[in-house]
């Protein structure tokens, strides 16, 4: 048990700085959506989302930007009355229902872009990201270790979380009631979270677990013309048709001249708020040539998908949403203070010994 503890103890000071970025980022990450409206005022409206409105706005978009720069446009709708256009060079844009530009910025411009990539990569690329994933899994053995030292002393819980003061023996106590009531939710967003960094590797596992299949690849345009411009009423109304009762979601512009245009629709079931139902369509004649139903994937390929909308609180704005909303919140803080208070009272025992030391001398 003194090992366990001694683990638990060096692993959980080491880590502190990290999860608590991770746990404080992604509490703020969860009101995304809200500090989008409060900062844009067109994003206060609801947006219509037919096919022949979205078509008028992507071409306004496309003619503004270049097809050439554009890598996809997130369509708004119910939550935010604005589409966000992201570029080639790394730089982003909200504009209205009409495709008019109102707010262009480079990487990290925007607060919320900022706390985003704080918590996905650590503001350090790939690297920070690796980072971000194996720390996501250091909090999963922290959990586990920190049940292990709990169980003998379980007696002791309480449902107070603050310490009532500064005292070693309070600070411990709060960490230990803390740690009983959040362990659970911190598993789970830390588990989830850990499959962003390592996505071959949790598809790999799932496929083991689950039935799973392969999943249909985007098909080769016939024509590769790329001087024919795109009609996308035809395109977007032929996407609708093929899933008529899904919400348009995003529009995901071809990397290559034998790439289709890939159209993103959420229906009904799916809980990721973008869909990921997929429609293939050719640039040159705005044909659909391919498609993929989310809903008919194997147990495997679905579970994965439904990994982004639980970690990130995706699950609508209801009352189930909100709740979920304030659950991931207090899951995130708590992560935070779980660190915060475990270190202090990590260091505080390291000053006492080292003056026990001293006075020995």
């Amino acid at each position: 048990m003194r090992i366990v503890a001694l683990i638990h103890a060096w692993c959980g000071a080491l880590m502190c700085l990290v999860l608590t970025v991770l746990g404080l980022s992604g509490a703020a990450l969860v009101f995304k959506a809200d500090y989008v409206r409060a900062t844009i005022p067109q994003a206060r409206i609801i947006l219509p989302t037919d096919p022949n409105s979205l078509a008028r706005a992507i071409a306004a978009i496309e003619r503004a930007q270049g097809k050439e720069n554009l890598v996809y446009v997130n369509l708004g709708g119910q939550e935010r009355g604005v589409h966000l256009v992201a570029l080639r060079d790394d730089t982003s844009a909200f504009t209205d229902g009409q495709g008019r530009t109102i707010q262009t910025w480079e990487k990290n411009g925007r607060l919320e872009d900022l706390v985003f990539d704080l918590h996905r990569h650590l503001l350090a690329g790939d690297t920070g990201g690796l980072i971000a994933g194996l720390s996501a899994l250091c909090a999963i053995g922290l959990c586990v270790t920190g049940f292990i030292i709990w169980l003998p002393t379980s007696r002791m819980f309480r449902l107070r979380v603050w310490p009532e003061s500064l005292a070693r023996r309070d600070l411990i106590g709060s960490h230990r009631n803390l740690g009983a009531i959040m362990a659970l939710p911190v598993i789970f967003l830390a588990l989830t979270g850990a499959t962003f960094a390592f996505p071959d590797q949790a598809k790999w596992t799932l496929a083991r677990i689950l039935p799973s299949g392969a999943l249909p690849k985007a098909p080769d345009v016939v024509a590769q013309t790329t001087n024919t411009p795109t009609s996308w009423s035809r395109a977007l109304m032929a996407a609708q048709q093929r899933f008529p009762d899904a919400t348009l979601r995003l529009v995901i512009w071809p990397k290559k001249p034998t790439d289709p245009i890939t159209i993103r629709l959420r229906q009904p079931s799916e809980w990721n708020p973008n869909g990921r139902s997929l429609v293939w369509v050719d640039p040159a004649t705005s044909q659909v040539i391919g498609s993929l139903d989310a809903l008919a994937l194997k147990p495997a390929q679905a579970t994965y998908n439904v990994i982004y909308p639980l970690h990130a609180a995706k699950m609508g704005t209801g009352l189930i949403g909100r709740f979920v909303d304030t659950l991931t919140t207090l899951t995130g803080l708590s992560l935070a203070l779980l660190g915060i208070i475990g270190t202090f009272s990590f260091l505080k025992k390291q000053s006492t010994s080292k003056k026990r030391s001293r006075t020995t001398r």
